[in-house]
């Protein structure tokens, strides 16, 4: 599974779980301000959980097909030339 599914995949997990936690609140809400009470705390929910399924301890818990990928590393492009040395400040050349 490709690194970008995973993480579309974690996103929508911690977005429902945020509405869900808000769910209530959205739903008695009847105007801008009383809703934005409602945002507000979903994006709090959004936010604390990202920050949680972020860390070491909680992706080593978690199905191996929704865990983070290893970074990878780009590797030196073997065909490019090397710099040529620049020369010392103050040689006539």
């Amino acid at each position: 599974m490709r690194d970008s599914t995973r993480r579309t995949i974690r996103t929508t997990l911690q977005t429902t779980l945020s509405l869900a936690a808000a769910a209530p609140l959205i739903v008695d809400a009847s105007g801008i301000p009383q809703t934005t009470v409602g945002v507000g705390a979903g994006l709090a929910v959004a936010a604390g959980l990202t920050r949680v399924m972020a860390l070491p301890a909680v992706d080593r818990l978690l199905p191996s097909w929704l865990r983070m990928a290893p970074p990878v590393l780009p590797l030196p492009d073997p065909v490019a030339p090397p710099a040529p040395p620049i020369p010392p400040i103050g040689t006539a050349g």
